[in-house]
């Protein structure tokens, strides 16, 4: 969420995927603002490679995969990552998803 003013919209036209973390925006104009500089909203991130939870800066090295950004806390992880991006785009803990009761 970009402001405190209006709460987020979930639903799949107001999320924005940073490496595994996923996020909501309240509207049209939130979507612009964290588009264009999702470092100022993101917070700490998970590297795909190592697992370490970061906070990634301007020079933090970065891809794309998928339409996801992805952030790295090293070139070096990067590296691992563009080598079989298949097996680190996506964690390995999935969400169960809710039986009928």
């Amino acid at each position: 969420m970009v402001s405190d003013e209006r709460a987020a919209v979930i639903d799949e036209a107001h999320r924005r995927n940073i490496n595994w973390e996923v996020y909501f925006v309240s509207g049209e104009e939130a979507a612009t603002a964290f588009d264009s500089d999702p470092l100022q909203y993101c917070g700490q991130v998970t590297d795909p490679v190592s697992n370490t939870r970061f906070r990634p800066g301007e020079d933090s090295p970065r891809t794309v995969y998928q339409d996801r950004v992805y952030y790295f806390e090293t070139a070096v992880n990067l590296e691992q990552f563009n080598e079989m991006p298949e097996g680190l785009a996506n964690p390995a803990h999935k969400m169960i998803p809710k039986t009928a009761e």
